[in-house]
């Protein structure tokens, strides 16, 4: 759908990390879109539901999204629900959060620049370039990523210092190898054997087999390199997961893993490219990660790949003028 951009709508998380972090350059990001299009907080779920609803209705053919990957979990999903029947709008994401992986994916360009390129292209009646962005389907919602086990309870525990993303990831690593020599709580929380049975495809791997399962319909995949590196089909994902670890082997696998390395893991560590992963409980819930947002389900859980989503390329223009 690579035509010119005429009715605009902006999701602005004003509490996501960059965008709380600068306050100037959120007031100018909400301040450069009000002669292109309305504007919509991130807040009451109420609000933010009858604007996208309204939004169809008037023919929105663009959403901008600035905020962090939890931001653009829960817009896509809310889209895709809103918009079904129909073509939904091309997305635009503005990298406004901690780690912006789902931005990144999209080469997203600094929000100022992008701004500035939209409010051309929006005056000048000018296609933009976009491609495809890769979903996942986990359970009833459309997610970016899934995590179980280890992925939830140390995503749950990370924290930015600085702003600096890979000081963060490498404090993050050394506390929790730490905590894992010495035996201690964070570790005991963070390496906790999942409880459920899970089948990957046509395998079947036992109650306390993993102790974390990362799924990611993306390709490019910044934070985990292996899984960018390695083959997927078509029409699946990206799978990587921890088995049970003993101590010598633990930081073999934390420190690749947070240094985004592709050297040194053991072989505890499973890559594969799949179509379906089901997570059994029998009893009970089954509690996970999907884009830095935190849910849980009963009795089971079933990943596949979900519908792909357009989003604008900025980053493309150069290549293709």
């Amino acid at each position: 759908m690579n035509t010119p951009v005429n009715r605009i709508g902006l999701v602005f998380n004003p509490g996501s990390f960059r965008n709380a972090r600068n306050r100037d350059l959120a007031g100018e990001i909400v301040a450069a879109f009000r002669e292109m299009g309305e504007t919509v907080l991130i807040g009451d779920p109420d609000v933010l539901t009858t604007t996208l609803t309204k939004w169809r209705q008037e023919g929105l053919d663009l959403l901008v999204i600035s905020g962090g990957d939890g931001t653009v979990q829960r817009l896509v999903d809310e889209m895709l629900r809103i918009w079904e029947g129909d073509i939904p709008p091309r997305l635009l994401l503005l990298h406004g959060g901690t780690a912006g992986v789902v931005a990144r994916e999209t080469e997203s360009v600094e929000p100022v620049i992008a701004l500035s390129i939209l409010q051309e292209a929006y005056l000048e009646k000018r296609p933009l370039p976009t491609g495809k962005l890769r979903t996942l389907k986990v359970g009833d919602r459309t997610t970016l990523s899934f995590g179980l086990g280890a992925f939830r309870n140390v995503s749950a525990e990370y924290i930015t210092y600085g702003g600096q993303v890979a000081l963060s990831h490498l404090y993050l690593g050394a506390r929790l190898a730490g905590s894992y020599m010495a035996g201690g709580s964070f570790a005991r929380r963070a390496f906790e054997p999942c409880p459920w049975t899970i089948s990957i495809d046509e395998l079947e791997y036992d109650s306390d087999h993993f102790v974390g399962l990362y799924a990611s319909a993306l390709r490019r995949l910044p934070v985990f390199k292996p899984l960018q590196e390695m083959e997927c089909p078509e029409d699946g994902f990206k799978v990587l997961g921890i088995e049970t670890l003993d101590r010598r082997a633990v930081a073999k696998v934390i420190r690749p893993l947070l240094q985004r390395s592709s050297e040194g893991y053991p072989e505890q560590v499973m890559l594969c490219g799949t179509l379906r992963l089901e997570v059994t409980a029998g009893e009970g819930k089954i509690p996970y990660m999907a884009d830095g947002e935190y849910y849980s389900e009963t009795g089971s859980l079933v990943v596949t790949a979900g519908p792909p989503v357009e989003v604008v390329r900025l980053d493309k223009i150069n290549q293709e003028s």
